[in-house]
C-alpha cells in the first residue's frame, strides 16, 4: 500500500482484488466518523451521496473464494454495529486454517494509543518518531521492502 490513500484502504479487500480498493475520498479517513467536528463533516459528506445499490461481491470478484467474500461482506458491512466483530472474524471459516482459539490473546480493555501520548511535549513525540524511523531505516538497510 504504497499510496498516499492507504487511510482510505481495507488490505483484506486488496487481497481479493489484486490492487488497492479506495472506499473514499482520498481526505476521507473512515475511521474517525462521528468524533467531532470531523465526524459532523464525514457525516454530511457521506448524506449528500446518491443512493446506490450494492453491488454483489461476486460481480467485483468472480474467481475469489464465497469464504473469503462473506468475510469480506461482514467486515466491510457500512453501519459499523452490524460489522464482525475481531474475535468471529478470526473464527471465520475463511481463516480456519490460521485460526487456533488456544492462541488468540483477548486484551481485557480495548488499547488506547491516545492515552499513551497525551502528555507528551511536542519535542519528546518528534523524538520518539526520530528514533522510531531511524530504528526501523537500520533494520531494513540490507532487505528494503
Amino acid at each position: 500500500m504504497a499510496n498516499e490513500g492507504a487511510a482510505n484502504v481495507n488490505p483484506n479487500a486488496e487481497i481479493v482484488r489484486g490492487q488497492v480498493f479506495e472506499v473514499g475520498p482520498r481526505y476521507t479517513n473512515l475511521s474517525y466518523m462521528g468524533e467531532g467536528a470531523y465526524g459532523m463533516v464525514a457525516r454530511n459528506y457521506l448524506q449528500s451521496l446518491p443512493y446506490k445499490p450494492k453491488v454483489p461481491w461476486t460481480c467485483l470478484f468472480p474467481n475469489a473464494d464465497p469464504r473469503a467474500l462473506d468475510l469480506l461482506d461482514k467486515m466491510l458491512t457500512f453501519n459499523p454495529n452490524k460489522r464482525i466483530v475481531v474475535e468471529d472474524a478470526l473464527a471465520h471459516p475463511y481463516l480456519e486454517q490460521y485460526y487456533d482459539p488456544a492462541d488468540e490473546p483477548v486484551a481485557e480493555e480495548p488499547f488506547r494509543f491516545d492515552m499513551e501520548l497525551d502528555d507528551l511535549p511536542k519535542e519528546v513525540l518528534k523524538q520518539y518518531i526520530f528514533d522510531e524511523t531511524a530504528q526501523f531505516a537500520e533494520n531494513h538497510r540490507d532487505n528494503p521492502m
